[in-house]
This record gives structure tokens, C-alpha cells and sequence, in this order.
């Protein structure tokens, strides 16, 4: 890793979070997430997975855990 980098290891309950629709997050969704706010750093990344988790699912409960550890060079 190089400085500004970020690492996001996820379980499998993150991409198959579902909406109320049925459908999976999947890891072409997450990907786009951590593209598109890792410049922004580490905890606004958090922040922003978990927001995007909370709306996709619209409170639907989950059958599996939803875990992920983020981790940033600085």
C-alpha cells in the first residue's frame, strides 16, 4: 500500500444485503462506492458504505452479517 491508499475487506453479507425488492447489493455496487469516495479518505468512505447499505435495504432485515474493516495508509 502507498500513502492515500485505502483497503476494504468486506464478508459476503455486505453484497448480498437486500432491498426490499429482493435484489443484492453485489460488489459491482460497493466497488462504485469505495471508487468513487476513497479520495476522500477513510472515515468518509465508512460513513459512506454504511449510508448506501442503510438506504439500498430500506430497513429490511438482513440474513446475514454485515461486516466490513476499512484501512487507510496515511
Amino acid at each position: 500500500m502507498r500513502r492515500g491508499d485505502v483497503l476494504v475487506v468486506y464478508s459476503d453479507g455486505v453484497t448480498e444485503a437486500q432491498n426490499p425488492q429482493g435484489e443484492m447489493l453485489g460488489e459491482e455496487r460497493l466497488k462504485k462506492i469505495i471508487r468513487e469516495g476513497a479520495s476522500a479518505g477513510g472515515e468518509v468512505l465508512e460513513k459512506r458504505i454504511l449510508q448506501f447499505i442503510q438506504e439500498f435495504t430500506r430497513g429490511m432485515a438482513q440474513t446475514d452479517d454485515i461486516t466490513f474493516i476499512l484501512v487507510e495508509y496515511v
